[in-house]
């Protein structure tokens, strides 16, 4: 089968040649030929790596003098091409210097350095302009690829080549990309789809640098018996005169190919022992030589098979030129694994044949590519998150994952016009990025993960800035501290603000479509990403330059100029670490959101330090222990009255009591409680048959943002009302809006009158009966608050029932018994109320752990709890989706 109207490169034919010098069938003589051909080969295009690989595998004999003189040649050559290079760079134009790269890219591929192709290659690919010529390069990577059988770069090379089409190419170099094709899928066991590409481009064959014109007819006819129904066989390869002009020339594939559709059974098997020893020796065709012959008995049996209701076993196997024994054998394999309609009875020595008639084949073909839909869809979903329960508390952030494609319009719609977001494409290359994980993250390495990042996190809370002159005095930030998880004084004083900020913003943006955004489109979720990321690095900068100059650590002229930048500095570097470490846990390599995780630890650090704190106070009543529960042990060891000693714990003023622990306790309780409440309401796919789910819409919608956004409203009110109160306590508007004196206890500034001190809860109940009207005041305002917040979060979010309806739509999914058309009328039934209603619950429970004195402030507890209920519930999401381990 040697090529009469092209020839093939050499590279390809050594190939060939040192498969067949490894292969067991080959007798020893023709090794001898072979190999001698083989170090020819090797010597005449200077292989000296592939000659050391040979002589490791002990294929051929080292000798060093061979080995030294293709280095010497493969030295002077490059030196050669490396002069050609820079001489065309200095003194040639551009098509010059282009070619020279190019001769260097094929020296390398004759010399067999495959890397050193491929970099040469891309080199090329760089000084290219035009459309065809890049594509002649992807063949010479295609070359390489099947040269070293690496069906991976294979692959992509043949992805890269049908993209470059698209921009424009010929019919010649598309019709030399189908055979590329379709030798690689035969060669990964598609032969259905490389008869298709074969078939395609008999009329048209010029890619005789790989495979002659004989050879790629055998291909062809070979993958087309075992792809093709009779009708078609006989169409486009029986009677197709390209094949019917050469099929004489390739021994027994004629006799092969009319045996069988001419139904002579006998010469076909006489044929196919004639070809299996070519089978056998082709490099393309030996791996899957047993799946072949499966294939091709399957088909000549079921062939015969087809004209009988019975027929004895005794003239099936005279038709086929074989024994009883024999035929007995192969069809009781093919029956056990499904490839034949029929059973034996062994007794009459009689086949009967049960296949399905038309129709039943028909159903049963339609369930079986049914099931394998739905596999699919499984298995998709598991990447996706098809599932619906999860989809309600949509996250703003932008996480690395999938692979999606969005269709041309949506791409057109997007690429068309400037857009903000492009804005911050020029800086995407400087800001600081955490790679996703290219692998499954398993659970115990993930809680390493987790817990490095705590320490981190923690580490930096207690180190102190360097350089600052004085943190005495009130704290105006005293009332952010608690859900900005910041630590005054300390590496970690801007906390979670910059990025916390950046993602309300970005969020509030994107909502009200100031930005648009398409979350199908992979590049807009990393700019969204990307401008989030660098909004918080500028917030970040502008907070402590801020903070510097406002005076906070003394004023600039004690700090001196050289350690107000160094502060700056540090509180910089601070919030990039945050900003990281909060990406290293979204990205798959911990558990949840480092944001979450944060404010989690920092309030219940908060609780369990006012729990068991070991510090003394001296509030008057002598030396007490600051953490309620040493309180409790002190009193009743040290004090002789039990009974007051205990009452002196659990009521004790101005510091934590054993009451206010059982009051987080309960509080938490509760919470717990409530988050079970949801409706489920049922929905399925209208594409899909039988995929069902469900879409729940919990009590607390919309989880905890209610109260994150009343609490940083009310803090930010704090803050902006003791600025003005320090500089215009004699305003009336400034004391309306709030009066504040410094407490004697912890020494912050509480609020004693105006606005500020009404939206404040009241410190204890005898406050309340003293004071109704501040405890009303601040009853409606909490639970209206958190309701009015509830309702507009889901609106500038996504998850109002307008937004869900539009996901249900896209996904195709539809709630039974109810119209397509009416989907978001149904949904309005039950998400604004339920917003509505779980934010003036989280605000009635805010409230209650408030009057009951709950340890770190109700705000604290409900954010705390909110967060770590979530854990173990994505950890379980997670699991149902097989991305944890046992």
């Amino acid at each position: 089968m040697e090529a009469q109207d092209g020839t093939q490169q050499q590279h390809v034919v050594l190939a060939h040649k040192l498969f067949l010098l490894t292969h067991p069938n080959v007798d020893d003589i023709e090794k001898v030929r072979l190999r001698d051909e083989v170090l020819d080969a090797v010597k005449t295009r200077d292989m000296a790596s592939l000659y050391e690989f040979l002589a490791a595998a002990s294929v051929l004999e080292m000798d060093t003098a061979i080995l030294d003189s293709m280095r010497k040649r493969i030295e002077d050559e490059l030196k050669t091409l490396d002069d050609k290079i820079a001489d065309a760079e200095e003194h040639l134009g551009e098509s010059e210097v282009r070619e020279a790269h190019l001769a260097k890219s094929l020296f390398f591929i004759q010399i067999g350095d495959k890397e050193k192709a491929l970099e040469q290659l891309k080199t090329t690919e760089g000084k290219t302009v035009a459309a065809g010529q890049k594509i002649d390069l992807v063949f010479y990577t295609l070359q390489l690829g099947f040269f070293y059988m690496d069906f991976d770069l294979v692959s992509k090379s043949i992805d890269k080549a049908k993209n470059l089409f698209e921009g424009g190419g010929d019919w010649e170099r598309k019709n030399r990309l189908k055979v590329y094709e379709g030798l690689y899928c035969m060669s990964t066991r598609n032969f259905k789809k490389a008869a298709s590409l074969f078939l395609d481009s008999i009329s048209t064959f010029t890619t005789y640098e790989i495979i002659s014109y004989d050879t790629f007819i055998f291909y062809t006819v070979l993958t087309s018996i075992i792809s093709l129904d009779r009708v078609s066989l006989k169409q486009k390869v029986v009677d197709a005169p390209e094949i019917l002009a050469v099929i004489g020339k390739i021994p027994h594939l004629s006799e092969f190919l009319n045996s069988l559709y001419g139904c002579h059974f006998k010469s076909f098997f006489s044929a196919l022992s004639g070809l299996t020893e070519q089978i056998k020796l082709d490099r393309y065709l030996q791996p899957h030589f047993r799946y072949y012959m499966r294939e091709v008995c399957t088909v000549v049996y079921s062939q015969f098979l087809e004209s009988y209701k019975s027929v004895t076993m005794e003239a099936m196997a005279a038709a086929f030129g074989v024994s009883i024994g024999f035929i007995d054998q192969e069809l009781s394999r093919f029956i056990a694994t499904g490839k034949l309609h029929c059973k034996i009875d062994k007794v009459a020595g009689i086949l009967e044949t049960n296949r399905p008639g038309a129709k039943n084949a028909l159903y049963q073909a339609t369930i079986k590519q049914g099931d394998f839909l739905l596999n699919r869809i499984q298995k998709l979903s598991r990447v996706i998150d098809f599932s619906l329960s999860s989809s309600q508390g949509r996250s703003n952030r932008a996480e690395g994952y999938e692979t999606e494609t969005p269709s041309v319009k949506q791409a057109g719609k997007m690429a068309g016009g400037f857009r903000v977001l492009h804005l911050v494409r020029p800086f995407l290359a400087f800001l600081p990025e955490v790679q996703s994980a290219d692998r499954k993250i398993p659970f115990r390495e993930k809680v390493i993960y987790t817990v490095i990042s705590l320490f981190i996190f923690l580490v930096c809370s207690q180190l102190p800035l360097y350089g600052i002159h004085s943190t005495t005095g009130a704290d105006p930030f005293y009332w952010m501290r608690v859900i900005l998880a910041s630590n005054r004084g300390t590496v970690m004083e801007l906390g979670i603000t910059p990025i916390v900020t950046s993602g309300l913003v970005m969020q509030l943006l994107v909502g009200s479509k100031i930005i648009e955004v398409d979350n199908s489109v992979r590049e807009d979720r990393a700019l969204l990403n990307g401008a989030q990321k660098l909004l918080g690095i500028l917030i970040a900068i502008g907070e402590a330059v801020a903070y510097v100059l406002s005076g906070m650590y003394g004023s600039v002229s004690q700090l001196g100029t050289g350690n107000a930048i160094l502060i700056i500095l540090q509180l910089f570097f601070a919030g990039i670490i945050v900003i990281c470490l909060d990406e290293l846990l979204q990205k798959g390599y911990g558990l949840g959101s480092g944001i979450s995780l944060f404010i989690a630890t920092n309030i219940c650090e908060n609780i369990i330090w006012k729990a068991f704190s070991p510090t003394t106070i001296n509030s008057g009543r002598g030396a007490e222990f600051e953490g309620a529960v040493i309180a409790l042990f002190h009193l009743l060891i040290t004090r002789t009255d039990k009974v007051r000693a205990l009452r002196e714990a659990f009521y004790r003023q101005n510091l934590p009591n054993v009451t206010n622990l059982l009051a987080t306790v309960l509080v938490f309780l509760i919470v717990i409680y409530f988050q079970g409440f949801r409706v489920v309401l049922p929905v399925r796919s209208k594409n899909a048959r039988g995929q069902q789910g469900s879409y729940p819409i919990k009590l607390f919608y919309t989880s905890n943002m209610p109260i994150i956004l009343q609490s940083a409203l009310v803090s930010n009110l704090y803050f902006i009302s003791q600025l003005l109160y320090r500089r215009y306590s004699g305003n009336f508007l400034v004391n309306l809006l709030g009066k504040w004196k410094e407490s004697e206890y912890s020494g912050q500034s509480i609020p004693v009158g105006g606005i500020a001190y009404y939206i404040t809860a009241p410190s204890s109940l005898a406050d309340m009966a003293a004071n109704p009207f501040h405890a009303l005041f601040y009853i409606v305002f909490m639970l209206s608050a958190c309701a009015l917040f509830s309702k507009t979060w889901i609106e500038v979010s996504g998850s109002s029932a307008r937004d869900v309806a539009k996901q249900l739509k896209e996904q195709q999914m539809v709630m039974p018994g109810h119209r397509e058309s009416n989907l978001q009328k149904e949904l309005n039934r039950y998400i604004p109320t339920a917003a509505a209603f779980g934010g003036m619950c989280i605000g009635a429970l805010t409230v209650i752990a408030d009057f009951m004195g709950a340890i770190g402030s109700g705000t604290g507890i409900l954010l705390a709890e909110n967060l770590l209920i979530r854990y173990p519930s994505n950890r379980r999401h997670k699991q149902k989706r097989g991305m944890f381990r046992a």
